[in-house]
């Protein structure tokens, strides 16, 4: 898996840069708005109200009060950063339904960053939060073939896994197909970087030392992997060779 770690390091030439803050002073009505958006955050059975749909990056002319917007975790402060997630179902087939998931970046009293991902699925949702970087939505699903009647309605072997990830980046979320290669592989080693990995290749140590976090202290961390952390590992491999 080390191999991963570091797989198509000389194709990398550019330095990864910093992103910088923008200073930004908070007046009162965005203080209160955004500790109503904290409240909600935390509260898991409070509806995001239409008055912070643009708070949230939303379009709050979509706003429907019998289907809300709930908060799936628990608010995480990463950084100087509060990370907060909101979900909202779509509709459903008689076989799949389709949520609007939310990712939320605060700071300062706004919101820094805000991203939103549409997810299918077939069996509850589960949310997670990952490596202080990666929103994990995954659920297991079968594969459906249609019937003699035209109709999608047979199943077709064992369940398996699906999954979709949003990434957290300098102050940014950006869905999978939105990087480039070069902040893919940052950020596919960003895994190997939180179990201590003495990264080889200079740009990647470079990177991850200005962090107090990374502690490089192991030569091999295969044994720390676990199958989640392979999953996405493989799910940002692909998107690399996809990425031109």
């Amino acid at each position: 898996m080390d191999q991963l770690a570091e797989a198509m390091d000389e194709e990398a030439t550019e330095k990864p840069e910093t992103e910088e803050l923008e200073i930004y002073s908070a007046d009162a009505m965005d203080v209160e708005a955004y500790e109503k958006l904290m409240t909600a955050a935390r509260s898991k059975e409070q509806p995001l109200s239409k008055d912070l749909y643009n708070l949230m990056g939303l379009d709050s002319t979509q706003a429907d009060e019998s289907n809300p917007y709930l908060s799936v975790l628990d608010p995480v402060r990463i950084d100087q950063y509060d990370v907060m997630v909101f979900r909202k179902t779509m509709g459903c087939t008689p076989i799949m339904c389709q949520a609007d998931f939310v990712m939320a970046l605060g700071f300062n009293y706004h919101i820094n960053s805000s991203k939103s991902m549409l997810y299918n699925y077939e069996t509850e949702p589960q949310v997670s939060y990952l490596h202080d970087a990666f929103l994990i939505i995954s659920d297991m699903q079968h594969k459906w073939e249609s019937g003699d009647d035209g109709d999608v309605q047979e199943i077709v072997g064992e369940p398996f896994e699906v999954m979709d990830i949003l990434i957290a980046h300098e102050g940014t979320i950006y869905s999978i197909h939105e990087l480039n290669k070069e902040k893919l592989r940052i950020l596919r080693n960003r895994i190997f970087a939180k179990y201590g990995l003495k990264f080889k290749s200079e740009d990647l140590l470079e990177y991850y030392s200005q962090y107090e976090w990374y502690k490089p202290q192991r030569d091999n961390v295969d044994n720390k992997l676990t199958d989640r952390d392979k999953k996405i590992i493989q799910l940002i491999l692909d998107a690399e060779k996809q990425t031109q």
